[in-house]
């Protein structure tokens, strides 16, 4: 179980730090007031497996957990 709360754990905390900064331009786009006059896209190529179909920190396959969520 530690190795799957390690697994758990880094993927939230590069998640945590994307959202941390996409945060800060969302921020400074309000502080210049242009927020409301600009579109911010997010993307991402894919999510990861974590323990769906017993498939843990990979993308091996096409199910809707990692073709879905990024």
């Amino acid at each position: 179980m530690d190795d799957i709360r390690r697994i758990y754990d880094g993927y939230d905390s590069g998640v945590r730090y994307a959202d941390h900064h996409v945060g800060q331009v969302l921020d400074l786009l309000d502080e210049m007031h242009l927020l409301d006059e600009t579109a911010v896209m997010v993307s991402s190529d894919h999510g990861e497996n974590l323990g769906e179909l017993g498939v843990y920190c990979d993308h091996q396959t096409a199910d809707q957990c990692t073709t879905r969520y990024p």
